[in-house]
C-alpha cells in the first residue's frame, strides 16, 4: 500500500455506521422477542396477538427498520448493507 496520506473518514459515516449497527441489534432481538411471545402464547392456549413479548418483538422491528433507514440516508450504501447482516448474528 502507499504511504500517503490517509483519507479523513465524515463524521456523517461514522453515525450511520453506529446507527446500522443499533438497529441491527434491534432487528436481531426482534426474532428472539416474538418467537418467545408465540411459545408463551401457545402455552396458554391463547392468540400471540394477545401476548405483550409478541408485540415488544413487532415495536423492537419497526424501530429498527426506521433505523435502517436512517443508516441509509446517513452513510454509504456498500458500507450499511453488509452491517444489516449483523442481526443474524445478534438474534
Amino acid at each position: 500500500m502507499a504511504d500517503g496520506p490517509e483519507l479523513p473518514v465524515p463524521s456523517s459515516e461514522i453515525t450511520g455506521i453506529l446507527i446500522a449497527v443499533l438497529s441491527s441489534f434491534v432487528n436481531g432481538c426482534t426474532f428472539v422477542l416474538q418467537r418467545k411471545g408465540i411459545l408463551r402464547s401457545r402455552d396458554k392456549g391463547v392468540s400471540y396477538l394477545t401476548d405483550l413479548v409478541w408485540w415488544s418483538g413487532t415495536l423492537c422491528m419497526i424501530i429498527g427498520q426506521i433505523g435502517n433507514f436512517l443508516a441509509y440516508n446517513v452513510a454509504p450504501v456498500v458500507i450499511v448493507t453488509p452491517l444489516g447482516a449483523l442481526g443474524v448474528l445478534f438474534g
